[in-house]
């Protein structure tokens, strides 16, 4: 499944060094597949993807925690995160999305660092599909019947409170902006990406 190469839109954006690296190179290949939605990498010998097929673990990638960390740092360039590099970075996460001017690869990516895991970064990659999956999609797919399919129309069309929980991958996002469709447009749509714990209690 894995592509041997990097995809073109990618290549003037690396440096030399990390370019020639085979383990980069096969990292930038995983992005690059369409198949794949997810990436994980616990420390550099700890690597897994999704795929329609699963969840799987990616065998001899880096040779050395160096060479992970110079990938991060040069998948950085390809987001709008604010940051050059994992090492000097002053912060405990380091998050953003990929940058639609620098690279096709649609999603987001989550860094927790030195100061979190006392060892190498964690690193998680949420692609997103560039195409809406609707809720007849999931009807003609056989995700969902009929009877369920009206029934979730409705409850949105009704502005009934809908809790959408489940695992890393389960297609909470999909749902989501499948649901969204059905909302009055004259109606405010309100989001919610962080919440301050301090403002909580302020």
């Amino acid at each position: 499944m894995e592509r041997n190469s990097v995809s073109d839109d990618l290549k003037d954006t690396f440096s030399d060094e990390v370019f020639l690296d085979p383990g980069a190179q096969r990292m930038f290949a995983l992005l690059a597949e369409p198949n794949v939605s997810q990436i994980a990498i616990n420390r550099h010998d700890r690597i897994f993807f999704t795929d329609l097929s699963g969840t799987q673990m990616v065998e001899r990638v880096f040779a050395t925690p160096d060479q992970y960390i110079a990938f991060l740092d040069e998948l950085l360039k390809l987001t709008d995160v604010g940051y050059k590099s994992v090492t000097t970075a002053r912060t405990s996460v380091i998050e953003g999305s990929f940058n639609p001017e620098v690279t096709d690869i649609h999603g987001s990516i989550h860094i927790a660092t030195h100061e979190v895991t006392r060892g190498q970064p964690i690193l998680t990659v949420r692609k997103q599909p560039r195409e809406t999956i609707t809720l007849d999609d999931m009807l003609n797919q056989k995700m969902i019947d009929t009877g369920m399919r009206m029934f979730l129309e409705k409850a949105v069309r009704g502005r009934a409170n809908i809790l959408l929980s489940g695992g890393s991958g389960a297609g909470k996002t999909t749902m989501a902006r499948a649901l969204s469709w059905y909302i009055d447009p004259n109606q405010r749509v309100l989001t919610a990406e962080e919440i301050d714990a301090d403002l909580l209690f302020a």
